[in-house]
């Protein structure tokens, strides 16, 4: 029998220069209740965080 990686045993991979996020934006959109932003990580995941509840969704 041949061994398995376990996913515990792998590192992930950093993103190169060619995928590198956005600058920084200010944008508009209607129908939230209070401020929201939206960060992303330096694997590309969007993280929300609102006012209220209803604005994360």
């Amino acid at each position: 029998m041949g061994t398995a990686k376990h996913a515990a045993n792998t590192t992930p991979r950093r993103p190169d220069a060619t995928h590198a996020p956005a600058q920084a934006e200010r944008l508009a959109a209607s129908g939230l209740e209070k401020p929201a932003t939206v960060l992303v990580d330096r694997w590309g995941v969007p993280h929300i965080y609102a006012g209220t509840l209803y604005d994360v969704f």
